[in-house]
């Protein structure tokens, strides 16, 4: 028997017949056998039938259908819109400039949070403390603390600072003591190119002295040979970037001194405490810029009255 049998009786009867006449029947004769086989064939292929042979051959099957194609899925697809649009967050909206990031570490004193402030503006290069009665101080800054951090006023004058500066501009800044800086006003005339000088790059030299007096009871103008400040020795400076990060921790020698080369920015120089003397030295702000080196001296008090 074939292995799948053609539907229909012609089909049917034209598969029976045509096995039989590959195996040479007995009961047809020569001369009839190719024709009804012929015959029979010919009606089959006309209804459709297709049948299978004595080879075992089997019918072409049909093509499936374009449904029965899988559709490609969506993670195939490379496509922009599968995946989520970035969150207003993402994308932070301008603020006012300048607007760095908060410090490295928590902003605990004025010098920190002046330094943060100067550090934030190329044009604040080199810019020192408001001296009240100076000539000529065309560039300056002064701080206070607030409630919640600390209170930043820089200005910058030009056009005949001997007589006052005929022009100024002036920026108010608010630091928190998380570092995040806040231009809260700000006022006057543009700044003209090369009013400042530009951007610094490179390395500078700093010079520490640290001293400490006074070394006699009752100090006179001028000062007594022997009533000199005393060198302070083994004692450790620690020195902080604009951003509140430790950059050196080195110790005075015997004479006080300490020499470091750093790269140009704004300093604070943190005194640490030495026994014998009353009061912690003061930290300061030092500018360390290319060609001229930065001194500083910083004072203990003995208490010695």
């Amino acid at each position: 028997m074939p292995q799948s049998e053609p539907t229909g009786w012609l089909c049917r009867l034209a598969a029976m017949h045509d096995i039989d006449t590959h195996r040479s029947p007995a009961h047809l004769d020569g001369g009839r056998a190719p024709l009804v086989t012929a015959l029979l064939l010919g009606v089959a292929f006309a209804y459709g039938c297709v049948a299978t042979g004595a080879g075992g051959r089997p019918s072409p099957s049909a093509p499936p259908s374009p449904s029965a194609q899988p559709s490609p899925s969506a993670s195939v697809t490379p496509s922009i819109t599968v995946r989520p649009s970035p969150s207003p967050s993402a994308h932070p909206s301008p603020r006012p400039s300048p607007q760095p990031s908060p410090s490295a570490a928590p902003v605990e004193s004025i010098s920190r949070a002046v330094a943060l402030v100067l550090a934030s503006d190329a044009r604040f290069a080199g810019i020192g403390q408001l001296q009240p009665g100076t000539i000529g101080q065309a560039a300056w800054y002064e701080a206070s603390a607030a409630d919640d951090g600390f209170v930043v006023n820089v200005r910058i004058g030009w056009g005949d600072c001997p007589s006052g500066c005929i022009e100024e501009h002036r920026w108010r800044y608010t630091v928190d003591r998380a570092g995040r800086i806040s231009l809260r006003d700000e006022s006057g005339e543009p700044v003209p190119a090369g009013v400042r000088p530009p951007a610094v790059e490179g390395d500078g030299r700093l010079r520490i002295k640290l001293v400490a007096g006074p070394t006699c009871p009752v100090e006179t103008i001028p000062p007594q040979p022997d009533c000199d400040p005393a060198k302070v020795a083994d004692a450790i400076v620690v020195v902080r970037d604009s951003q509140g990060r430790v950059v050196a921790e080195p110790a005075s020698d015997q004479e006080g001194t300490i020499i470091l080369t750093l790269p140009a920015g704004a300093y604070v120089l943190e005194p640490s405490v030495v026994e014998d003397y009353l009061g912690q030295a003061e930290p300061v702000i030092v500018w360390v810029l290319p060609g001229t080196p930065a001194a500083v001296t910083l004072a203990y008090d003995t208490g010695i009255r």
